[in-house]
This record gives structure tokens, sequence and C-alpha cells, in this order.
């Protein structure tokens, strides 16, 4: 009988077909205010997940047209939309890696979820969402890397290079908010192959032509428009030190926004954050509080094997839908939660750990308005020694308190900035303790140390002290960034003052590993795969996990694993030696949180079925070759990877 009502109970939360369908129409209706009878006619099942037997995760349905997708949860616990687009139309068969790995990201959640040991309630809405409204697509481009965008890149080995996704996802912005309005604010030095080709010191510099350019360059284009859009993607590219190849350009992260700022014309306020150091919660809030100022941000995530893409995120729809221009000329273009960027499943094709780790953003890209409205300076650390004061008279000070603190300028450009320790008295300003007038260079880091307070004060029992930063010459403090992680409240008695850390208390993450499936098939020399479903039962939690393998460290990923959710991280995994190995997944802190084994057997040996299902044509096709985007291509002959049938082969 238990089994038979939990059966009862499992397909309850099931979504049939007809209620998926059902579901996709009325949002064709919601999105393209049509009649009921007209939605029922345009929306068609494009596929739905390959559960292998099991109930299905989701279904996508196409809108007619051209007008859009909607994927639709398999199971009434979680969101009924999982993602979708306003535009264009999805394919299985001519999927780029990361849309595939959405998709089998959503199945991994939606099946970890059904096999959690305890019954699952519906995730309720954040309260904080119900105060947002619908933020549209802020950049109307249609861009990729390839024609005519690449024209004026280098040619390597004879061959064009793409612009590289950097200077794709930071063109686009630039033409959206027509940024410079007219050139580079400052010249850009000659990067190293214009400086090869030309012997100049610096790159070509003339106006950009924002005119002559277009949203949508596949429906035909003159040489003078083709040439002004790569003209833009070159300027980008030299200007955050574009690593050119035929197979791949490349830019770090941390050069997006001293280019935007130094050469381009924008806020000095712009910085780029690093989503380790916030919550889930905080870290949505803040992309969306961007959005919703009208500014697109760049956001960049990586791969521990196979590399990174920066895209645009630059609108909003209820329920934590963010808008993802993906820089592939409009395809696949839609609205997707940004959590599920951070949990993608091995399934042998493109980017085998997904997106998992270094996510960064580019915020505050707006034109430059010479007002700051951020933090100039990030504390690093503040400590207090000793954190116990004492007095002999009640009605004098207290001894001074003593200090040390580091801080450092997060701006793209160098800052005249004073930097201090303020003391707020309910909530509000009342004195610098400390202040130091300094010029900090970008990325510059300093510390004030065995630095003495001034005068506290009699009673000030419950004021608090925190770090404060302005522009030299401004007479407005502002609290530093992460001051809310540096304050430190007082607590004072008659005789005695006690320092203690103010900041909001937040619950500890607390990780337990639910499953975890060896994928693979467990031979010398050959990839395997380690995928762990993970629920965390504490706070939000934001870090690395790390494979062991015989207790040498094997690999590591990034989670961004909410308070009270599930998600899965998987881990690759090669030995050349058959035989047993023993491999445990820990935390940054070496606490273990699981431990098992696998068995390597000698090459040749028949391999041992996959424990996954593959929707991806690399795999229903054994015998064909296939690039690392998931489309067919002949045997290769160009540099590359390639997959043919379950392996990854370089030429």
């Amino acid at each position: 009988m238990m089994f038979l009502l939990m059966g009862i109970c499992l397909r309850a939360q099931q979504v049939s077909p007809g209620e998926a369908r059902r579901e996709a129409e009325a949002f064709a209706m919601a999105r393209h205010t049509r009649t009921r009878a007209q939605a029922h006619e345009s929306v068609s099942l494009a596929f739905k997940s390959d559960d292998d037997g099991r109930p299905t995760s989701y279904y996508v349905f196409n809108v007619d047209g051209g007008r859009g997708f909607a994927i639709i949860s398999g199971d009434k616990r979680t969101p009924k939309i999982l993602g979708y687009a306003d535009s264009g139309q999805i394919d299985r068969r001519d999927m780029p890696a990361p849309m595939a790995l959405l998709l089998k990201s959503y199945q991994q959640d939606i099946q970890a979820m059904r096999r959690a040991p305890s019954p699952r309630r519906a995730v309720p809405a954040l309260a904080s969402t119900a105060a947002r409204h619908a933020v549209e697509p802020i950049v109307k481009s249609k861009w990729n890397q390839l024609w005519p965008y690449y024209l004026q890149c280098p040619m390597a080995d004879g061959k064009p290079t793409p612009t590289g996704c950097v200077a794709t996802a930071m063109a686009q912005v630039m033409f959206a908010q027509r940024c410079p309005s007219t050139r580079t604010t400052r010249p850009i030095p000659s990067d190293r192959y214009e400086a090869h080709a030309t012997g100049k010191d610096f790159m070509p510099r003339h106006a950009f032509e924002w005119d002559k350019m277009l949203d949508d360059y596949k429906k035909g284009s003159s040489d003078e428009q083709n040439q002004a859009v790569a003209y833009l993607m070159r300027q980008c590219g030299a200007a955050v030190m574009m690593d050119y190849s035929p197979y791949g350009s490349t830019a770090p992260d941390n050069l997006i926004v001293p280019a935007l700022v130094n050469y381009f014309g924008y806020d000095a306020d712009a910085t780029l954050v690093i989503r380790d150091f916030y919550t889930t919660e905080e870290w949505t809030d803040m992309i969306y509080d961007e959005v919703a100022a009208g500014r697109p941000v760049i956001y960049v995530a990586s791969s521990p094997t196979d590399g990174t893409h920066a895209f645009v995120c630059d609108g909003y729809r209820q329920g934590d839908y963010f808008h993802v221009n993906w820089g592939w000329g409009g395809s696949r273009d839609g609205y997707f939660r940004l959590s599920v960027l951070n949990a993608y499943a091995p399934d042998g094709i493109g980017n085998t750990e997904g997106y998992t780790i270094f996510h960064s953003a580019a915020i505050g890209l707006q034109p430059e308005d010479h007002v700051v409205t951020r933090p100039l300076v990030q504390v690093t650390e503040l400590a207090f020694k000793p954190r116990l004061v004492k007095r002999d008279d009640p009605a004098q000070d207290f001894k001074p308190l003593r200090c040390s603190f580091s801080y450092k300028n997060i701006m793209a450009v160098p800052i005249r900035a004073e930097v201090g320790l303020g003391l707020f008295v309910g909530g509000k300003l009342e004195r610098a303790l400390i202040e130091r007038a300094q010029t900090l260079e970008p990325g510059e880091e300093t510390k004030m140390e065995g630095v003495t307070l001034g005068s506290i004060g009699v009673r000030h029992d419950g004021a608090a002290i925190a770090p404060i930063c302005r522009t030299q010459g401004d007479d407005k403090w502002m609290k530093c960034t992460n001051t809310d992680a540096f304050s430190y409240v007082l607590s004072v008695g008659e005789r005695k003052m006690f320092v203690r850390r103010g900041d909001i208390p937040q619950p500890k993450p607390r990780l337990r590993v639910d499953n975890v499936t060896l994928i693979g098939d467990m031979t010398a020399g050959e990839y395997q795969f380690i995928r762990a479903t993970i629920t965390n039962v504490g706070g939000s939690f934001s870090g690395q996990l790390f494979l062991y393998v015989d207790g040498e460290k094997a690999g590591y990923m990034g989670a961004y694993i909410g308070a009270a959710a599930t998600d899965s991280v998987a881990f690759t995994f090669m030995s050349q030696r058959q035989g047993r190995h023993v491999f445990s997944i820990e935390n940054a802190e070496g606490a273990k949180l699981y431990e098992g084994h696998m068995d390597i057997v000698p090459t040749g040996v028949v391999p041992i079925p996959s424990t996954e299902s593959h929707s991806s044509g690399a795999f229903r096709h054994p015998d064909r070759w296939f690039d690392l985007l998931g489309r067919q291509t002949p045997r290769p002959r160009a540099r590359g990877v390639y997959i043919l049938g379950r392996k990854k082969i370089a030429f």
C-alpha cells in the first residue's frame, strides 16, 4: 500500500502531454495577445526530454511562424515555464552545445527532485520578486562572431578568425547604447596582430558609424554596413587584447570593464563582480537591478575543461526569467533562470561540465555621467585587536581602539579617494573616526595596520563602526563595497566596551550528497564522468567542490546551490591505470561529502553501457563526425576537437 500511495503521489505531480500543450497554448496567447483558438493552432511539440522510460522532465513547443518557443516543465512542483523566447524556433538537431546543456540541466534538476528522499513542496516565489516589473530586451541586435563581423579580424594560417564572444558581447552593448558617440576616447594601442601587420603603435581610429550598422545582417547588407560593424568588432578585440585563432578567439573577463571605461567612454562606476562573493538571491537581485535600470550586463561563465563564454543579459520576466542574448545571431535568444547556468550533467559533448565556475558580470555599463554612484573602494579586511577596552571612570571616554584595515580600488581607472572608518549611530553616519587620502591605481590594494581610532564618546552602546569612502573633494561619504561583511557593533557597559561583528549572520550551508552516478565505459585512458546530486539543507552555498581520486586532487567544479535547493555537479576523470580507484567529493575546507569507488578495466574490454540516455545526434549516430556544437561534419581536415561516437578526438 505504501508503494501504491507513493506512486499515486508521484503521478499527481507529473504533467501530461495534454497539460503541457495547454500551458504552451496559454503562454502563446498571453505573449502574442491572440485568441485561444488561434493559440491552439499556433503551437507544435518540437521534442521532449529523453528520460529512458521515466516520467518526462520537460516539453519543448515551437510557436508557428517563427514566433518563439516555450519549455514546459514536466513536474507540477516547479515553475510551469522553464524558459522561452519571443522569436525564432528550437530544433534538437541543430542546437548549440550550451543550449543542449541548459536543457540537460533542467532534466537533471527535475529528476533529482523526484528522487529526493522526502516529499518536496512547490518552490514559492521569492517575496522580493513581486515588486519586480518586466524589462524588455535592451539589446536589439542579433550578431555573432563570423561574417561579416570578422572581416577586419586578423587572418591566422591563411584562415579568418572569429571575433571572439567577449568582443561580440561588448559590441552589441555599445551598439545598443551608441557609445561612444563618435570615436574612441583615446587611441587603443596596437595589439600584436596590428603591430606585426602595420608596424604602427596604435589601432586605426575614426568615428563609429552607428547609423550604418544593422540589427540583423542575415537579411542582406552593403559593404559599407559590413565594414562598419567589422570595425567596431576589431576595436573591441584590440581593447581586450583578444587572442585570435581560427578555432576560437579568447580574451579575459577582467579586461572588459577597463576597455569600456578607458577607450569607449563608459562610466567609471562600471565594475566586474564575481558571483562567488554573493548568495544566489543577492546575485539575482543585482542582475535584476541592472537591467531594470536600463543597463545590459555582460555575463561570463567558464567550464573547468572546455573554456569560457561571454553573452549579454538584458531583460527580465516575472518568475526570475532573464533575457539572454547568446551572441549567436539571435539563435536561441530567450528567457532563462540564471541558476540554470550552474547545473550541467555530463553528456560527452561540448562543455562536458557546463559553465559552472568563475561566473562574473560586468555591471554599471552606461555612458560616462561624471557622477559617482557606486562605492569606489572594496574592503578586504577589517580586524580589531584587542576587541575589549576598559575605563576607570564611567564619565570618561574609553581607551582608543586599534585596528587593521585593508581595501582596494575596484574602479577601472585611478582614483583619488579618501578612505576611513565611520561611527554610525541609529543607522546614520555621525562622524569619521579615521580617514586617509591617497591615489589608488586600478586594482591596487593597500593596508592600514595598527591604526588608532579617534574618540568614540562616552555613551554609544549599539553604535556601529563601518568602512567608508569618498572621492577627494567630495563632502559625502559612502559605505564601501562589502561593508556589511565588515561592520562592527559596540557593546558598551559602565567600565568595558566590546567590539563584536555586526554583520547579519548567515546560516552556514550544509551539503548532503543524495546520489552519485558513474557514467562512461570505465576503460583505462578514457574520460569517465561522476555526477553527484546534492541537496543544501543549510544556508546558500556559493563555492567550489573538489574531486579526489586515490587521495590526489583530480578536479573541481563551481556550485551555486541556494538554501533548501537541490542541484547536480559533474566531474571528469581519466586514469591510465586499471583496477579499483577510491574517489571522494569534498568542499574547500576538506570536509568529505561522499566517498565511493570505481573499477577501471583495460582498453578493449566490452564497455559497460552508460547509465545516462543521450539525445544529441553525436550519440544517435556513432559512425558520424560532429563538431562541438553538435553539428554533423565530414571527416575533419582542419585542426580542432571533434566527436566520433562517444569520444572526443583532437586533430
